[in-house]
This record gives C-alpha cells, sequence and structure tokens, in this order.
C-alpha cells in the first residue's frame, strides 16, 4: 500500500467500495489473484480504519478493459 504525505479529501459513497471478495467475483478471478493485481499495480486498495477496499469503477474498468482485449 503506498502512502504519500497529505492526501486530497475524498469523498465517496459506500457503493464506490467493493470487499476483495466481491471484486474477485466480478472480475471472475480469485481473491489470491486480487492481491497478485494489487501488488502489480493493477488495483489500488482503499484503507478505512483496519480494512481495505477496493473501488467499484476501477474493477469495472479492468472488466471493460479485459472485455475489449478479447473482442478485439
Amino acid at each position: 500500500m503506498l502512502y504519500i504525505g497529505a492526501m486530497p479529501e475524498i469523498k465517496l459513497q459506500t457503493e464506490d467500495l467493493i470487499n476483495y471478495s466481491e471484486g474477485a467475483r466480478i472480475l471472475g478471478v480469485t481473491r489470491v489473484t486480487i492481491y497478485a493485481m494489487i501488488e502489480r499495480g493493477e488495483l489500488h486498495p482503499i484503507a478505512i480504519a483496519d480494512r481495505r477496499y477496493l473501488l467499484r469503477e476501477e474493477v469495472e474498468r479492468l472488466v471493460n478493459e479485459k472485455r475489449s482485449s478479447v473482442e478485439g
């Protein structure tokens, strides 16, 4: 996880965040793959207290990229 000094304020709704299991389900991969994608910098977890979440928008973007590469 990357921490950079003072971060800008970000306003998120709870529906903007998903847990790793939901991200894995949406992407059609395992949770182990989610952790590998985070390590490679493909996904960027959001830390809230002692929990980690993924941005739904980022996961959906990866799904669309995957779909485009298969179609195209």
